[in-house]
């Protein structure tokens, strides 16, 4: 939490409470989500149901979003009885809080839903909503307009009782006071480092040690189960050469890039408004205006003294760049129609009469077709190739069902048979480091039956075909092969326990009263100090710096501890310095984001535990 407060100081909002996502995204649920026994009721809180459609759908959902943040996270690890869990205590709780909202009076109008798919980009094709897309998407997600809308209505609600409840957080001057004081301390420390790479230097470990360590130790050293196996690999990009993509497909795609790119031409454009209710006034002052343009005036300076439209005025009528499509038809032609630093003849829209100027236009390199015709070509493949997948897989299936040998298979489909390095059920490098491809190597039909397996996804282009090339049972490892291990950890052994009898010693020596600096310096130890040293960041050794501010801050000072590191060097750490930060030092827009920070803070934990009331009074059946 601290260092959120000290990135806020740096002008970045850091608690950003985000109770809720909306899932626009495509997410491919298989259709056994509609319909038939999905629709009975899997949890029911305080008498209203939550079906098992529903949890189907956020458990897929919640398995996407996985496979979408973590990259190349095995499918077969999201296993549905795991995850299923989390997923209904989530949906509970978004229950009890909906349903509290619904007691306040507080709902969704169906304007504000329209609103919102008609302005959300998965719905949208070409910038403007898309009916079509709608329903598709609707669709794969399993849901009717209906239940869509009552999801999302659902949604929203949680979403404002987060916000109205954010909105109340009081922050008073000795909570910045305090948290300032903390977030921007600093501290003083010495250290020494009594280091074990030199003291390693000083062990020696004798023949009979290492035998009878090794006696000692004898089930120790010995192997893990191991398989080695052959497998069939295919994929997307295998197939790419399998298929043939026709010219006139390619040429076509190009017409229409070109056509559309003619479409992102963009138009910089001013206009004078005239919106007199008096339609003879109006014709008066455009007439007006046009003779002045006549004589040479500027557009921008009539329009500043000229246009009624008090947005863009001020600007000399300059609107900018502009979509002309959100413009009214009449209104887009008339511009088209222009050339740059052309005027338009008076256009009457609804909004009164326009004289308007092309001052600018941008309009994108044009596509060349030797240039664009190799990419084409590659997504055209690319798309025959992955609707040729499915037929290849089940092919491979077909052939290596109770096949003696998959290298017959490959050469049937023109695979390349590969052979993996041995693994243990703990996992291996390359093939072996899938969880899905270690379980089937050691399933009994594969490892005890000799069977291929059957297909193995590991990623959503990308299968494989296993069958066992050797079983690699347990044995002994004798002493020569471990001889050097056992060396490393008598070594390690000897060398730690010499590290803490000399860090101890250094130690007690500082506790007497002997000064870190003057002390390494006689034993010819490494030493440092660390000035005016802040809780985060900076180029200190971190753990080091963690451990100095883990010492109380009102002790009496210097504050001596010891304790060995992750490398095995013995610390002996002395604390000399505590200076608290002072908000007066902060500038106005670091007390208004610690300010924020503090608040969004004290919501976040406000909410919880008023979530954790509702649901402790809630009436839950259902969950696991």
């Amino acid at each position: 939490m601290l260092q959120d407060f000290r990135d806020n100081l740096k002008g970045t909002a850091v608690f950003i409470v985000v109770l809720i996502s909306i899932p626009f995204a495509l997410v491919g649920i298989d259709q056994i989500f509609q319909g038939g026994g999905s629709a009975q009721a899997e949890l029911n809180v305080n008498g209203e149901d939550i079906s098992k459609l529903e949890v189907d759908r956020a458990l897929a959902l919640h398995k996407q979003r996985l496979l979408g943040q973590y990259e190349g996270l095995d499918p077969a690890l999201l296993d549905d009885e795991l995850l299923r869990k989390p997923v209904q205590d989530r949906l509970v709780r978004e229950k009890v809080i909906s349903q509290r909202a619904v007691e306040g009076g507080m709902g969704v109008g169906k304007t504000v839903f329209a609103e919102l798919l008609k302005n959300s980009p998965a719905f949208q094709v070409d910038g403007r909503f898309d009916r079509g897309t709608y329903d598709f998407i609707l669709n794969q997600m399993g849901h009717t307009q209906k239940t869509y809308f009552a999801a999302l209505s659902e949604s929203m609600l949680v979403s404002q009782m987060s916000s109205g409840l954010a909105g109340t957080g009081m922050v008073t001057a000795e909570d910045l006071k305090l948290t300032a004081e903390l977030i921007e301390q600093k501290r003083d420390y010495y250290y020494l480092t009594v280091p074990i790479s030199e003291l390693r230097k000083t062990v020696t470990i004798e023949e009979a040690q290492i035998a009878e360590y090794y006696q000692d130790n004898e089930q120790t050293f010995k192997t893990e189960e191991q398989v080695i196996i052959d497998y069939l690999e295919l994929e997307v990009d295998d197939l790419l050469a399998s298929v043939t993509v026709d010219e006139t497909l390619i040429r076509e795609q190009f017409d229409l890039e070109l056509n559309a790119q003619i479409d992102l031409t963009r138009s910089r454009i001013e206009h004078i408004l005239f919106a007199n209710e008096d339609t003879f006034i109006n014709g008066q002052r455009i007439t007006e205006v046009q003779g002045k343009l006549a004589e040479g005036a500027l557009f921008d300076d009539l329009a500043r003294q000229y246009s009624d439209d008090m947005g863009s005025a001020e600007q000399g009528g300059d609107l900018g760049f502009v979509d002309l499509a959100a413009f009214p038809e009449a209104f887009t032609e008339a511009v088209m129609n222009l050339e740059v630093g052309q005027i338009s003849a008076p256009l009457l829209t609804n909004s009164g009469t326009h004289l308007i100027r092309l001052t600018e236009q941008e309009t994108p390199e044009p596509l060349v077709y030797e240039q664009e015709k190799e990419r084409i070509h590659t997504q055209f493949a690319r798309q025959s190739a992955e609707q040729l997948l499915p037929e290849k897989i089940d092919q491979l299936r077909e052939l290596a069902y109770n096949a003696e040998s998959l290298s017959e298979v490959g050469d049937d489909m023109d695979i390349e048979l590969k052979t993996s390095e041995p693994f243990p059920r703990r996992g291996g490098s390359g093939v072996g480091a899938f969880p899905s491809v270690v379980n089937a190597a050691f399933e009994p039909d594969v490892l005890k039956e000799g069977h291929a397996s059957d297909v193995i996804e590991l990623s959503p282009t990308r299968i494989v075909i296993i069958k066992l090339r050797e079983f690699l049972p347990i044995k002994m490892l004798t002493l020569d092969v471990v001889r050097d291990d056992i060396v490393e950890i008598l070594t390690m052994e000897q060398a730690s326990k010499l590290v803490e009898k000399k860090g101890s010693e250094m130690l007690a020596k500082v506790l007497d009263g002997s000064d870190i600096e003057a002390l390494a310096k006689q034993e010819e130890l490494p030493w440092q100090v660390s000035i005016d040293t802040k809780g985060f960041g900076g180029i200190v050794d971190g753990l080091i710096r963690d451990r100095a501010f883990s010492l109380p801050a009102r002790s009496q000072l210097p504050l001596t501890t010891g304790f060995v590191s992750d490398t095995g060097d013995y610390i002996v750490l002395s604390l000399t310095k505590v200076a608290s930060g002072e908000l007066d030092k902060f500038n106005p827009e670091q007390i208004s984001n610690l300010s924020s920070s503090i608040r969004a803070n004290l919501a976040q934990r406000e909410f919880k535990a008023y979530e954790n009331s509702l649901l402790a009074d809630a009436e839950i059946e259902g969950l696991y």
